[in-house]
């Protein structure tokens, strides 16, 4: 097993940062196996009480028909908490490579939306050589999009029958409020 830092994420200031196991399991069909470990030192502020959690979810072709998103229970007022959660995404036959595992950190909102703490994002081609990897990711405050991702979010917009569409769309524009920053 490696244990990888993605120090050079370019996450500025990060927001804390989760910590995954992933196992790459690259039989006949493949499967990515995400042990959501523990978030730490998580920056937030907040009036009432703080329940962190955590969603997973794989990016990438041919998963229309697959589950491509999970949820760890959430925590009680733990700014550092511990999850040892673990998850199955199946990709089938296509290569690793094509696909990366965004991780993103809310905070669980009785009776309104959650609010979005941090999010990462781990590139599976940066592992390929490795079977099981723990990763200790920064959390940044949304995912950093040049103008080639700006250009396809537009056209993946403009297609409001496409559930993927509209999930990968939401999924790529969340951002943390403001006024939550520490």
């Amino acid at each position: 097993m490696c244990r990888l830092c993605y120090t050079g994420s370019g996450v500025e200031k990060p927001i804390g940062e989760a910590v995954l196991q992933i196992d790459m399991l690259l039989g006949k069909e493949r499967k990515i196996n995400v042990r959501v470990i523990a978030v730490n030192d998580m920056k937030w502020q907040t009036s009432g009480m703080f329940r962190p959690f955590v969603e997973v979810s794989m990016v990438g072709p041919f998963l229309a028909d697959k589950k491509r998103k999970f949820t760890t229970k959430s925590k009680n007022n733990s700014w550092t908490a511990k999850f040892n959660e673990t998850f199955q995404f199946v990709l089938g036959k296509e290569s690793p490579d094509c696909y990366e595992l965004q991780a993103t950190v809310k905070d669980y909102c009785f009776g309104r939306a959650d609010r979005l703490v941090g999010v990462a994002v781990v590139q599976l081609r940066d592992m390929a050589d490795r079977k099981s990897c723990v990763c200790w990711c920064p959390l940044g405050p949304r995912i950093q999009t040049d103008e080639t991702g700006l250009t396809v979010m537009r056209i993946l917009s403009q297609r409001p029958a496409d559930e993927v569409a509209k999930e990968f769309v939401k999924l790529k524009s969340e951002t943390r409020p403001a006024e939550e920053g520490r």
